[in-house]
């Protein structure tokens, strides 16, 4: 099974419900307000640009159109196999034709792509995300999927759209069945936000649900394998949910990794466990089907160890073609085992047999679709549908053998004088309770103690003083939202007038992100005395980097303040607040980079300006910026600055005490989403 669980699939589908509309009906006629409105959904246009390859930056992007260029469509000129044609970066140039209800509106770019891009509207440039290069290593990817950008329309009967576009991504993700191209789309701006911000919360908690199922029928055989070892089935049903469970996790992951250079990891790690699926599936068929293990499963064994070795060093698209004739030929290999059994009379038609039947037959049928013979009339992978009810039918079939297993010993136990059995039930009953209940105190004594000391260990990390400078005054806060929390902040003197200091937010929170903190704060003191900012955001990168702490990074943000001079390094954490009281302005001073832990020599950069007197600075973790409210509303950077100019005060301890009032007023009941720290510093 490859990792688009059926789950995902329809999820994907049911979210996505915002009706699409071709470009080559409006080929006769202008764009109107009334063909982007709510009602109507997304008009695409991926057809009918004009194309020039390379990245000649000397020419006017209006005088593409007077070039004899190429017609092509931007969805699939990258994926193309032509090296000639798709050289990785490109322009793509179009007109769109607007009638007067257009003029002057706003609306939002629909953007599905894999790549780097810039866009511009009559020769202003309105988006660009990533780093477009000439070369894959110069080249900043994101995945992106439905991403609705804002723009104005001008007072012109013609738009004209011209896209530099870089995309050296695809050709190694072509293999790995995703669309590595660029979709070009126009809605109504307000639809496509509410329908961005709803899609992605939804998908993120379905996604957690579904992964959960697999793991509830999962743990529940496994219990019923613990306590009856003679039925073996339970562990191999076990092991089955747990695999598929896992690659429902491997979906959720893609959706929530946008730096395409992650989302091959995501393809090799989902071999492993399709390929235990796969063998754990034939051994649970053997089982069921009272069939002895055949000496030729050894085969599946070792070509199953092959592919996964493979993987790990090359995983091709001619590699993801064999395994899935492995996979079919291990469903062979259980059709075989289950039609054996029948004429063996071992096994009369049941759930199991229906359902391994319906499953077989949704391969076939699916097979029969992609070669175009019959068509696909659920809109979804047929074999998904089919494994869905194969997992239903094996608990089912496992269930039924547990009642049966059950009903044998209450006859047998019924031999017994009434009164005994009686007596022996209530007592095993009464015995099974109190062990249950016994470790189940035990347990929960065991993660309370440890969360506490976990939590105590977080606060003892914290500065017990913060220190105080002659021309500096210094207050900080820190609010986790779970025991044990991912932010952090520190501080070492090392002179009167030179102070450096940290401030960072380790992903997630809980026991994982504290371990991650720790590190930083010893690694933070052995290495703020020695060494300027950026040297030491590298340190703490390459550190990370050696830990192998899976899914786990650190945003964070090293400063030094020598007299009036600040000097400071970034690593993902939200942009600086800085107050000019001569100038009276707030200013954002920002860092683009990227978490500690993620790839290796990423270009962090230092940066650095001098203080006047009466300057305020506010340094805080994303969850500051991210604050909900009852509504569900998110404050955002700019109603975040709204409340930092209105809570300013030269002594920072009453500016932070201001911004905590605006905070609980704008919060009210609503629980912290994420750690949420402020730290301010007063110059004079």
């Amino acid at each position: 099974m490859n990792s688009r669980s059926f789950i995902f699939t329809l999820l994907f589908f049911t979210l996505i419900n915002y009706r699409v509309k071709s470009l080559e009906k409006y080929g006769e006629h202008p764009l109107s307000k009334s063909d982007i409105s709510p009602e109507k959904g997304i008009v695409w246009y991926n057809d009918g640009w004009n194309y020039l390859p390379g990245n000649d930056t000397t020419l006017i992007y209006k005088e593409l159109l007077k070039l004899n260029l190429i017609t092509a469509n931007i969805r699939q000129l990258p994926n193309s196999p032509d090296t000639n044609l798709w050289r990785g970066i490109g322009w793509f140039q179009r007109v769109i034709e607007i009638d007067s209800s257009l003029f002057g509106k706003s609306a939002a770019l629909i953007l599905r792509k894999l790549g780097a891009i810039e866009i511009y509207l009559n020769g202003d440039i309105i988006w660009q995300e990533g780093k477009v290069g000439v070369r894959s290593e110069d080249e900043k990817a994101f995945w992106r999927q439905e991403y609705p950008v804002p723009f104005n329309f001008s007072y012109d009967s013609y738009q004209l759209f011209t896209i530099r576009y870089s995309n050296f991504t695809a050709m190694k993700l072509r293999d790995l069945d995703i669309d590595g191209g660029l979709q070009f789309g126009i809605a109504d701006l307000t639809r496509s936000v509410e329908n961005n911000i709803h899609a992605s919360k939804n998908i993120e908690t379905l996604g957690w649900i579904f992964t959960g199922i697999p793991l509830v029928f999962a743990f529940l055989h496994l219990f019923m394998f613990f306590f009856y070892r003679k039925d073996i089935g339970n562990l191999y049903y076990g092991i089955i949910t747990l695999c598929l469970a896992g690659l429902n996790y491997a979906d959720i992951l893609k959706q929530s990794l946008h730096n395409a250079s992650n989302i091959k990891l995501i393809f090799h790690l989902s071999v492993l466990p399709a390929i235990i699926l796969t063998i754990f599936l034939l051994l649970f068929a053997y089982d069921n089907f009272k069939s002895k293990i055949p000496r030729h499963f050894a085969i599946f064994i070792i070509l199953g160890g092959i592919f996964q070795a493979l993987a790990l060093v090359n995983l091709s698209a001619e590699l993801i073609n064999i395994q899935r004739y492995y996979i079919l030929f291990a469903v062979l290999e259980i059709g075989r085992a289950m039609i054996d059994s029948m004429i063996k009379k071992n096994m009369r038609m049941n759930f199991l047999i229906a359902g391994f039947t319906f499953f077989i037959f949704s391969l076939f049928y699916n097979l029969l679709i992609t070669t175009g013979i019959l068509p696909n009339i659920f809109n979804i992978p047929v074999y998904s549908i089919g494994f869905l009810f194969l997992i239903f039918t094996m608990s089912i079939h496992l269930s039924q053998n547990f009642g049966r297993i059950s009903k044998d010993l209450e006859q047998e136990v019924e031999i017994v004088k009434e009164l005994t059995r009686q007596k022996m039930e209530k007592e095993i009953e009464a015995k099974e309770q109190e062990m249950e209940r016994r470790l189940l105190e035990a347990d929960n004594k065991r993660k309370t103690n440890e969360l506490e000391e976990a939590r105590r260990l977080q606060i003892s990390m914290l500065p017990k003083v913060i220190p105080q400078l002659p021309h500096l005054r210094i207050a900080a806060y820190m609010s986790t939202a779970a025991e044990v929390g991912g932010d952090y902040y520190d501080f070492q003197n090392s002179s009167a007038d030179v102070i450096t200091f940290a401030l960072g937010d380790a992903t997630g929170h809980g026991t994982k992100a504290g371990i991650l903190v720790s590190a930083t704060k010893s690694l933070f003191h052995e290495l703020a005395g020695k060494f300027d900012p950026l040297e030491i955001i590298n340190r703490f990168n390459n550190a990370f980097r050696k830990m192998n702490l899976p899914s786990l990074y650190m945003a964070l943000l090293i400063c030094r303040i020598e007299g009036n001079k600040m000097i400071f390094a970034n690593s993902g954490m939200p942009p600086v607040l800085y107050y000019n009281r001569n100038s009276k302005k707030l200013f954002e001073i920002t860092q683009k980079s990227m978490p500690l832990g993620g790839p290796a020599n990423f270009p962090y950069k230092q940066d650095s300006f001098e203080l006047e007197k009466g300057d305020i600075l506010l340094f805080s973790s994303d969850g500051f910026i991210e604050l909900f409210n009852k509504n569900n509303e998110i404050l955002g950077l700019e109603k975040a600055k709204e409340m930092y100019l209105n809570s300013l005060d030269p002594d920072p301890e009453k500016t932070i005490e201001n911004l905590r009032k605006k905070i609980n007023k704008w919060s009210g009941e609503k629980t912290l989403h994420d750690d949420l720290t402020l730290l301010c510093i007063s110059y004079f």
